[in-house]
């Protein structure tokens, strides 16, 4: 495969995982916690709970596993970007993008309306994107660790007949 392939690999098994835990944590997950208030049977939402906590452990698990096997700098600068991003979220939308106090914010109002949607998008109550965000921002750290410390191999091809019957 070739290297943008395996990029375009990594980089979309991360996003379909993110994508699939915010829909379920923002849709599935909250529509159970309301018939949960709405009947006062918990069922329901502990068992969709459940359901969503082992869907956030594999997601990172399938997004590690998947970022160990492509190991490029270029998806390592990707997932830390990304990682990063979802992981300072609620920072960014209450530092930089949000009104307080009739303060404006510090982001241009296109730029903050958008944070401030993705933000909505993506919130629930198991927090499943923040968590597969600091999955993925590690993995990304661990590629580029390993990918800059790896030694290079030499271009000269493999050792001679006599280097190996010396060892």
């Amino acid at each position: 495969m070739s290297r943008f392939g395996r990029f375009a690999a990594g980089f979309g098994v991360a996003a379909v995982a993110i994508v699939i835990a915010a829909w379920f944590d923002g849709t599935v997950m909250q529509a159970a916690q309301q018939e949960s208030a709405g009947s006062f049977d918990l069922g329901p939402e502990i068992i969709t709970g459940t359901v969503g906590f082992v869907l956030i452990g594999g997601g990172a698990l399938v997004i590690a596993l998947t970022g160990w096997r492509v190991r490029s700098l270029s998806l390592a600068i990707a997932y830390m970007v990304v990682g990063g991003f979802f992981v300072l979220l609620e920072v960014i939308v209450w530092r930089l993008a949000s009104e307080i106090n009739g303060a404006r914010p510090v982001l241009p109002q296109p730029i903050a309306s958008a944070i401030s949607h993705i933000y909505t998008w993506q919130a629930g109550p198991l927090n499943a994107v923040p968590i597969l965000a600091a999955a993925t921002f590690i993995t990304g750290v661990a590629i580029l660790v390993t990918t800059v410390a790896r030694p290079r191999s030499s271009p000269s091809g493999p050792p001679s007949p006599t280097e190996e019957s010396d060892a």
